[in-house]
This record gives structure tokens, C-alpha cells and sequence, in this order.
């Protein structure tokens, strides 16, 4: 009987290493294809394709153009008040 327990019990311990071994290669593993996929990641947000960066250079000169025509606007708008406020003035 106390045969049988040891030998039950061996197995078990085997057993029990089996898998805590299996759950360390994992992990390992695991960690390993985080740091392949995160180099991957990096590597392509600061290599956009150049239609991307045709298109965001569009965007911005559009953005620039419009920016500008409605601070040339309000330079008018406000010319014209001072120039307003002068004549009434007199």
C-alpha cells in the first residue's frame, strides 16, 4: 500500500513539473513574440507608405491655406472697425 502512495505521488511531481515547465515555455514564448510584434509596430508608425504622407502633406497645405485666408479675413474685418471708429469719430 505505502508502495503504491509513493509511486502515485512520484507521478504526480512529474506530472506537476511537466506542466509548470509547459507554463514557463509559454510565458517565455509569449514574451518573445511581444517584443517581435512591438519592433514591428515601431517600425511601421514611423514608416508611413507614401500615399500617407502625400495625403497628410495635402491635408496640411489645405489646412495651411485655409488658416491663412481666414486670418487675412479677420485683418480686413478689423481694419475696417478702426477705420469705422475713426471716421465717427471725426
Amino acid at each position: 500500500m505505502a508502495r503504491k502512495r509513493r509511486i502515485r505521488r512520484e507521478k504526480e511531481i512529474i506530472r506537476k513539473q511537466r506542466y509548470h515547465r509547459r507554463l514557463k515555455q509559454e510565458r517565455e514564448t509569449l514574451r518573445q513574440m511581444e517584443k517581435t510584434m512591438t519592433a514591428r509596430l515601431l517600425r511601421m508608425k514611423g514608416t508611413k507608405p507614401l500615399a500617407q504622407q502625400t495625403y497628410d502633406n495635402a491635408q496640411q497645405s489645405r489646412f495651411n491655406h485655409v488658416n491663412w485666408a481666414l486670418k487675412d479675413s479677420a485683418v480686413r474685418e478689423r481694419e475696417e472697425r478702426l477705420r469705422a471708429v475713426k471716421s465717427s469719430n471725426v
